[in-house]
């Protein structure tokens, strides 16, 4: 199922592993929205 984050609309079908490492700033932003979010959409 393609997932949407809430604040981005970006998809978050990624797995988290592929979303936690990231630390670029504009990356960081964008991913911290969907891992805060994709959980919810989850459950």
């Amino acid at each position: 199922m393609d997932k949407k984050c809430v604040s981005t609309g970006a998809p978050t079908k990624l797995p988290k592993k592929e979303i936690i490492p990231i630390k670029t700033p504009k990356a960081a932003d964008k991913n911290i929205n969907s891992f805060i979010y994709e959980p919810k959409l989850i459950k």
